[in-house]
C-alpha cells in the first residue's frame, strides 16, 4: 500500500487555503486543485510498502513521536515547483513559530530507515500543496491564463494564515483515483504536550 507520514492541517487553516485556491483560479488553465480533506504537511513519503512494514511503523512510531515536542506552524508565502515560469506544483510555505519541525522530519526519516526503506531523494521543504498543473501551461496556448495566475500570485507574496499547533503525526494510506488521491489515516502518533525543561546556563 502507498503510505506517507504527515502532519494534519486543522479545519480553519484548510478553509483559508480553500479560499486562496478560489482566488487563484484562472479560466482555461488545466489545474488540478487539491481537495480540503487532502491538505497536509508531508514529513516523509514512504511509497508502496507491505502490511508487515506498516505494522512495524505503527509500533516504532508511537515510541518515537511520543517524546517529540509539539510545533507551532504558520502557513505563509506562495511558490511553485520547479519555478514560477514553468510551474508544475503550486504551494504555500510553512514557517516554524515555535518548536523543532526539522526534528519531527528527522524522526520520520529515521523510522523509514529503521524498517528498511531507502533514503529520500528530494530535500525536505515544508509546504502545503495547493494544486498541480496537469499539462504544460507555459505552451503558447496557455500563455494568457498562466500570466493571469502569475499576476494573482504576485499580489499575494505576503500571504499568511493563522498559526496552528501540530499535536500529532499521522501515518496515511494513499489511494490514487481519477478524481484525486484518497488519504486514509492508519495510525495517529500524539506528540509530547509537556514543555522541555530549561537547559542550565553554561
Amino acid at each position: 500500500m502507498r503510505c506517507f507520514l504527515a502532519i494534519p492541517l486543522p479545519a480553519a487553516q484548510k478553509q483559508a487555503l480553500a479560499d486562496l485556491q478560489h482566488g487563484l483560479r484562472a479560466p482555461m488553465l488545466p489545474v488540478s486543485w487539491v481537495q480540503l480533506s487532502s491538505m497536509h504537511l508531508t514529513l516523509r513519503f514512504l511509497g508502496d510498502i507491505s502490511e508487515s512494514t506498516v505494522a512495524e511503523l505503527q509500533a516504532a512510531g508511537k515510541e518515537s513521536f511520543a517524546s517529540a515536542e509539539r510545533c507551532i506552524l504558520r502557513p505563509a508565502g506562495l511558490g511553485c515547483f520547479p519555478n514560477m515560469r514553468q510551474p508544475a506544483v503550486l504551494w504555500v510555505g510553512l514557517e516554524t513559530v515555535a518548536g523543532d519541525l526539522q526534528d519531527l522530519q528527522q524522526r520520520a526519516t529515521s523510522l523509514a530507515k529503521a524498517v528498511g526503506l531507502g533514503p529520500e531523494k528530494k530535500p525536505f521543504y515544508p509546504h502545503l500543496t495547493l494544486a498541480r498543473l496537469r499539462m504544460r501551461p507555459w505552451k503558447a496556448a496557455y500563455a494568457a491564463p498562466l500570466r493571469q495566475l502569475q499576476d494573482a500570485m504576485a499580489t499575494l507574496t505576503d500571504f499568511t494564515v493563522a498559526s496552528f499547533t501540530a499535536t500529532s503525526v499521522v501515518l496515511y494510506k494513499s489511494t490514487l483515483r481519477r478524481e484525486g488521491a484518497l488519504h486514509e489515516a492508519l495510525m495517529e502518533f500524539p506528540l509530547n504536550d509537556e514543555p522541555r525543561p530549561a537547559q542550565p546556563d553554561r
